[in-house]
């Protein structure tokens, strides 16, 4: 498969799109002011379609998912406005459908920012172009036009 045709140019436009503007609870919101239309990461994966259209975008939403998946497991986050138990049945309902779900209770989250949507593309890009996770979840600084690896390797301080 052509690079041009790969999950990971559907994450690298999909963070293109996130940098333009991100929305939470919706899968997208047009200012008309502004001209600027924001997209939540599913809206910004699958072009405002409320599903993957093409094996690419399924992989790359499954990327996503995996790593919200890990973070969640590992407790890194949890759901607001759930109780305890709430938070870890949904954990297990997530676990058991492999991930499927997680991208809009991630995306829509009190708490979160668009920084942290970005960096789940870049570490889904990673995860993609190594075939594994990485041990350095720290944000990554990189072109989203530039077809180099080393462009997507964690920084090291």
């Amino acid at each position: 498969m052509s690079k041009a045709n790969s999950p990971i140019k559907v994450l690298k436009t999909a963070i293109k799109r996130l940098n333009k503007g991100w929305v939470k609870s919706q899968w997208s919101d047009h200012n008309p002011d502004t001209g600027v239309t924001s997209v939540c990461l599913e809206g910004a994966i699958f072009r405002f379609c409320q599903h993957a259209k093409t094996p690419q975008q399924k992989e790359a939403l499954q990327a996503c998912e995996q790593i919200i998946l890990e973070r969640w497991v590992n407790d890194e986050f949890k759901i607001e406005a759930t109780s305890p138990e709430r938070n870890e049945t949904a954990k297990k309902a997530a676990l058991e459908s492999g991930g499927r779900g997680v991208v809009p209770l991630y995306n829509d989250r009190v708490a979160q920012t668009s920084d942290e949507m970005v960096e789940i593309c870049k570490l889904a890009i990673i995860r993609l172009e190594t075939g594994g996770p990485i041990e350095d979840d720290e944000f990554i600084e990189f072109d989203p036009d530039s077809e180099e690896l080393e462009d997507l390797l964690p920084k090291k301080s």
